[in-house]
């Protein structure tokens, strides 16, 4: 994958699990940041959301 150019270039956004953060770091990789997700042990809620 090719480097992000622009305001996105440079350092990686590191995304902790919570819903919110979540949402940002998704929006932030649509615009082709690095995302770098963090989760706690056992996962993250969102793993356990039943799919619509």
């Amino acid at each position: 994958m090719p480097e992000a150019a622009g305001p996105l270039a440079g350092p990686s956004p590191s995304i902790f699990a919570t819903p919110r953060a979540e949402l940002a770091g998704r929006m932030l990789a649509e615009l082709r940041a690095t995302v770098i997700k963090v989760e706690p042990p056992g996962g993250a809620a969102a793993r356990f959301f039943p799919v619509r």
